[in-house]
């Protein structure tokens, strides 16, 4: 994990809080990745592919039945990084 900056008057390192995956039917890409994450320098970016983009969003729809590589970024630059699969139906 990396180290982010201050938020509260502490110094927190930046964490997943949560991640949420709703699986896809066969037929469709319709799964879903939601990010939840603490600690660091807000704001947040999140990425599903290794960090190669960026968005602000947390929520990541239409998405295929495959292990994708989640990370968030905080403001200073502190990233966190895990796998996470999203199941066929």
């Amino acid at each position: 994990y990396g180290l982010g900056g201050h938020t509260g008057g502490s110094c927190l390192p930046l964490v997943f809080r949560n991640l949420i995956t709703r699986p896809t039917t066969a037929a469709k890409f319709n799964g879903e990745i939601h990010i939840s994450a603490y600690g660091g320098q807000t704001p947040y970016e999140y990425s599903i592919n290794n960090g190669v983009t960026w968005l602000p969003t947390r929520i990541f729809k239409n998405l295929a039945a495959m292990t994708y590589r989640v990370a968030v970024r905080d403001d200073s630059g502190a990233v966190v990084k895990t796998e996470v699969l999203i199941r066929q139906r």
